[in-house]
């Protein structure tokens, strides 16, 4: 394990990963933490990746295909097949899943709210994304299904969902922003962690 300033970007200490993988693991990877050159690095090692899609990185199936296009036009709300992520020009298999109708007005209530807080509209592509689960991996069909991905990545997704809690209920983001020293913050840190791991 290692320690980071909280200032440092997801993307740039993301390379850290690499020399503690080995042939045959599965990195799952949060979309702050999205680089094609580190999924490739990945690959190379003989494992594979899963990661969220952001919303910034465009896919396509050919010229005319977008991601947007075929979630559009999906009867099944799901969708399982190879996609080329456009600026890259890396093919990986690309798996979304579409929300209940309950979930996915509420993603498009928050993404409307969150434009309306910084001035912006929101495109049609992000409205259309925003009703969908979509994940991209190097995985093939033939060592997981779709729902094998969802239900891997769900699991991984309660460690955001319990941490923004623990932050929130201990305001531990107020405690980690003062001025302190290292020993200090890792000791409020550890304390934290021994209180969860108790109430638990």
């Amino acid at each position: 394990a290692s320690t980071h300033y909280g200032t440092e970007q997801d993307r740039s200490i993301a390379y850290g990963v690499i020399d503690l993988i080995r042939h045959g693991d599965l990195v799952l990877r949060d979309m702050g933490y999205f680089c094609v050159n580190i999924f490739g690095l990945i690959e190379a090692k003989g494992a594979d990746w899963l990661s969220r899609l952001p919303r910034s990185v465009n896919a396509t199936v050919n010229e005319s295909s977008t991601l947007e296009y075929i979630l559009g036009k999906s009867k099944s709300g799901m969708v399982d097949r190879n996609f080329q992520l456009t600026d890259d020009k890396k093919t990986v298999r690309l798996v979304a899943v579409k929300m209940n109708k309950k979930a996915a007005n509420e993603a498009v209530r928050r993404l409307k709210l969150l434009a309306g807080e910084n001035g912006k509209s929101v495109s049609k592509k992000a409205l259309i994304r925003a009703r969908w689960h979509i994940l991209v991996t190097s995985v093939a069909k033939e060592t997981m299904t779709a729902k094998e991905l969802g239900d891997l990545y769900a699991q991984r997704w309660q460690i955001e969902i319990v941490f923004k809690a623990w932050k929130q209920s201990n305001k531990l983001t107020q405690a980690l922003s003062k001025k302190s020293s290292y020993q200090h913050l890792l000791g409020v840190f550890l304390a934290e962690v021994l209180k969860l791991v108790i109430t638990l």
